[in-house]
């Protein structure tokens, strides 16, 4: 704990690469402000573990909201008005990050093995698990086989599935249509994690495990799906479009909630193909989000500055 008392909370409630973006968010907010402690945080993972929050982290005012005003937080901050803050939500908010190469330094993989591939080599990430249970996650769901399809012919690469492969219907259909490729199941977390993260070329999954590998690493391409949470005109919440990266191809899917349904198993399997985005189309989309977000956006920056305010005037009594 910094002798000034400043403190910024992490209030975990999800998985690894969530608890990673909150810590990112805490870092950079730290890194602009270096007499704030950060506290709550527990990655074990990456053998990470902060201390105890101060007493009364229930007064604090809270960034509840994934796609929040970076700027007014730090401003705040810079002027004196925000001593203490909470990190509650998952912060899948691409303008809190810090750069690439401060994020890499804070999650070590050195003493990690994991599988090699090439530059021939086109590393698929699948995200299953509980999104087959139906109605888990409406948000999330597999990618129609039709797209894997599409990206494989757009690169030539040999496609390498990785994730929560097993023996469920969507494995099997994975492995009945892509019958030269390779599968590399039964991994670790940080086993499958750290391959996507030193993979050349990527294909995302719905899935901010996939996003936070396939950032954090030096691939040359990385193929992103805006389905379901990375779809800004389903989620327009989050924002986890990179537009200042060259490295990402950007494909439109529909809006769609997924509920595992028969239906939608069939549709997944039938012919399909994701529309390319240029970069300025994939600008455009993200200016759409943006508006669609903004009047909620605004009842969230009058609501975190009042907290703030509120707060502020507790201390003072």
């Amino acid at each position: 704990m910094t002798p000034t008392g400043k403190e910024i909370v992490i209030r975990h409630g999800s998985r690894m690469a969530n608890r990673m973006l909150q810590y990112l968010v805490a870092k950079q907010l730290q890194r602009q402000f270096p007499d704030y402690a950060v506290a709550g945080y527990d990655i074990p993972e990456w053998g990470l573990a902060g201390a105890a929050p101060l007493p009364g982290k229930r007064q604090i005012p809270k960034i509840e909201v994934q796609r929040f005003d970076h700027g007014l937080v730090t401003g705040l901050m810079a002027q004196g008005a925000l001593d203490r803050l909470m990190i509650k939500s998952v912060c899948s908010n691409y303008a809190a990050l810090p750069d690439r190469a401060f994020a890499n330094a804070l999650f070590d993989a050195s003493h990690i093995a994991a599988r090699d591939t090439t530059d021939s080599d086109l590393v698929i990430h699948v995200r299953l698990g509980d999104t087959l249970v139906p109605g888990r996650h409406t948000d999330y769901g597999p990618l129609p086989l039709g797209f894997y399809e599409q990206v494989i012919a757009r690169t030539g690469k040999r496609p390498v599935f990785i994730g929560e492969l097993g023996d469920d219907w969507y494995s099997a259909a994975l492995r009945d249509r892509f019958k030269d490729a390779v599968f590399l199941e039964g991994g670790t977390v940080l086993h499958d994690f750290e391959t996507m993260r030193r993979a050349r070329h990527l294909v995302l999954a719905t899935s901010t495990f996939s996003w936070m590998a396939a950032w954090l690493s030096e691939a040359k391409s990385i193929h992103y799906p805006m389905s379901g949470i990375l779809n800004p005109e389903q989620a327009p919440d989050i924002d986890l479009l990179p537009l200042d990266d060259p490295r990402y191809r950007y494909y439109r899917f529909p809006v769609s909630k997924w509920h595992a349904s028969d239906d939608q198993i069939r549709q997944l399997q039938a012919p399909f193909k994701a529309g390319q985005l240029t970069k300025a189309q994939a600008v455009a989309v993200h200016a759409r989000a943006a508006k669609a977000w903004a009047p909620d956006l605004a009842a969230w920056r009058a609501a975190f500055t009042e907290n703030a305010a509120t707060y502020r005037a507790t201390l003072a009594r």
